[in-house]
């Protein structure tokens, strides 16, 4: 009987200059606003000879970070939702095969994160509506114009 292999998400990055950079002029690397970065992600069964060069590499079987060499120690949560949101179609195939228990959990926390945000969003909208109106919400004064209409 084979043993069956964990699947794993292998991401490189590769450096490349930006189109309008002369790049024979010395030093044009130190400068972050000269380089863009190029993201190329796989899904493999079991580990691959190319793996030992990627920057980032999760068991998605077993849910842990094997290797993050550029992200600055974020959980395998923090990476899972970040590659999401590039990869969706890929991910969710193969998360509903491994465990669709934890799919529809990362899913349910991206929503709450979301509407928090859109909520966030509107509180700001309408403070600054209410700062535009004389530190007066808009809404009491619609109400005070229909009350004047009324008597």
């Amino acid at each position: 009987m084979q043993k069956e292999k964990d699947i794993f998400l292998v991401a490189h990055y590769y450096m490349k200059p930006n189109t309008t950079v002369n790049t024979t002029k010395a030093g044009w690397k130190n400068d972050p606003n000269n380089v863009q970065w190029d993201e190329t992600v796989e899904i493999t069964r079991g580990t691959k000879k190319n793996a030992i060069d990627a920057k980032i590499v999760l068991n998605l079987s077993k849910k842990e970070v094997v290797r993050d060499s550029i992200s600055n120690g974020r959980s395998f949560d923090q990476l899972f939702c970040y590659f999401f949101e590039g990869y969706s179609q890929y991910m969710t195939t193969v998360m509903k095969q491994i465990d669709s228990g934890y799919l529809l959990q990362m899913l349910d926390k991206m929503q709450r994160e979301i509407d928090e945000q859109v909520t966030n969003e509107q509180k700001e909208e309408q403070q600054e509506e209410t700062d535009a109106a004389g530190n007066q919400p808009v809404q009491s004064i619609q109400s005070e114009e229909e009350t004047k209409e009324t008597n």
